[in-house]
């Protein structure tokens, strides 16, 4: 039941937070001239075959790991190694920093938890607000378990498929 709320939850997320990248088609370089080195901005992301969220995955990428921008489409840019295409948004100019003594960079770290860190909540802070507050304990690992989940992409799709929804 959790995986099925969970499958809901993230195909409503790509439904509606990404609609221009499902219409995305093709797997050229596409009609943008972008290239050279970024970083990558998120914990971790999937390389898609192609442009489009629901793309077969071809590959992984992690925090702090620098890729070759070949090319762009849409909200997409197509990373010459490993072949394929990531958001946008997981992509950054900037090289970024991974601090082995913040235990977020050691797993690799996502950006949202990078920005809490440099506004000073830190694991240390969390713990010291997790102690202030004991009624939120339960919530707390409750926030770790789902953090913790992944849906694999067959399992998504079938989810898709069992309940007759399309990407827009």
């Amino acid at each position: 039941m959790k995986r099925a709320i969970l499958a809901v939850a993230v195909v409503s997320a790509l439904c509606f937070a990404a609609p221009s990248a499902w219409g995305v088609k093709g797997k050229s370089g596409g009609s943008g001239e972008k290239s050279g080195t970024m970083s990558v901005q998120v914990r971790g992301s999937s390389v898609r075959a192609t442009p489009n969220y629901m793309g077969a995955s071809v590959g992984k990428i992690v925090y702090g790991q620098q890729v070759k921008v070949v090319g762009e489409q849409g909200n997409w840019y197509r990373l010459e190694s490993p072949g394929g295409w990531v958001p946008k948004s997981d992509l950054t100019k900037s090289k970024v920093a991974v601090d082995p003594d913040q235990k977020f960079a050691a797993s690799g770290g996502r950006r949202d938890e990078v920005a809490l860190a440099g506004k000073g909540f830190n694991p240390q802070v969390e713990k010291q607000f997790k102690g202030d507050n004991p009624d939120l304990q339960r919530a707390f690992g409750d926030v770790d378990r789902v953090e913790g989940m992944t849906v694999p992409d067959a399992e998504l799709k079938g989810f898709m498929k069992a309940g007759k929804l399309s990407p827009r």
